[in-house]
């Protein structure tokens, strides 16, 4: 599980030939030949999503979406990134997040092209496929990406009911207790998939993944609490933690503490606004 969140997105654009120099194309053509190597699952879910697949030729080792990126050679991950690796492949670009500026930097340094991609925020993830698009000749394709991925927070509420809600992205599950949870808040990404659901996301804080103690939960009462645990072999253990730790809760005396084990969960990609149905579906 990632507990801040990954950011992703430009600041060099796609560069062809020259040494050092970035270049923008406005055009689609001459991309059919690209060589891309991604540092970030997100981003390669992008690619993908893109039609950019047959054009990856190297990921990260976390990347695991679509499934064909198994087969694909892998370049280490966030903090152990083998630029030996990304050399061999004679990438004509890297895509990576904006948070990785030194790996960026040492790309620069090896004359190898990188396009950083910030995903920080709710817009630069909706922002970030027609980014992606316009620099590597898929601005069509961004489009329609960007138009399911706003379409899946328009659909209809199960509920007319605005319940509260918590929303945790990382925890030590499956121990039989529950202590200092990682949870979204109304600033994180999770704010506005939460609003389209109707739910009251708590805690209402700019800070975007604050630390809550089980005695701060049981002043909250949130109505529902989710678990977004994609690697969970063990839902009833999960849930069985906060039987055993904080009975008092609403959410456990109502049976409504909800294990999302979806990876598009926890990934700020073309898939994520699909977690908005999860969100709603919550009787």
């Amino acid at each position: 599980m990632h507990s801040g969140f990954i950011a992703v997105f430009v600041s060099l654009l796609f560069l062809f030939g020259c040494k050092g120099r970035v270049e923008q194309k406005e055009t689609t053509g001459g991309y059919d030949n690209a060589r891309i190597v991604s540092l970030a699952p997100s981003l390669t879910e992008t690619l993908f999503a893109l039609g950019l697949g047959d054009n990856v030729v190297g990921c990260s080792k976390f990347c695991k979406y679509p499934p064909h990126v198994e087969k694909l050679p892998k370049v280490g991950g966030f903090i152990d990134t083998d630029f030996e690796a990304i050399v061999r492949l004679k990438p004509t670009c890297v895509v990576l997040t904006k948070t990785e500026a030194d790996t960026a930097e040492r790309l620069r340094k090896l004359n190898v092209p990188v396009l950083e991609v910030p995903i920080t925020t709710f817009d630069e993830i909706k922002d970030s496929f027609a980014l992606i698009g316009n620099a590597l000749g898929r601005s069509e394709q961004a489009e329609n990406v960007t138009r399911e991925f706003v379409d899946n927070l328009n659909c209809k509420n199960a509920s007319t009911e605005r319940r509260s809600a918590v929303i945790i992205i990382w925890r030590d599950y499956g121990n039989g207790t529950v202590k200092d949870v990682q949870v979204a808040s109304t600033a994180s990404i999770y704010g506005r998939l939460a609003d389209a659901a109707g739910l009251e996301l708590l805690p209402d804080s700019k800070v975007q993944y604050p630390s809550l103690s089980p005695e701060l939960l049981l002043r909250m009462q949130p109505d529902i609490i989710y678990e977004l645990l994609p690697d969970c072999k063990d839902i009833e253990a999960a849930q069985n933690d906060w039987k055993r730790t904080l009975p008092e809760l609403n959410a456990v005396k109502n049976g409504r503490i909800v294990v999302v084990t979806d990876d598009y969960a926890v990934l700020p990609g073309p898939r994520f606004t699909r977690l908005c149905q999860k969100l709603r579906s919550v009787k």
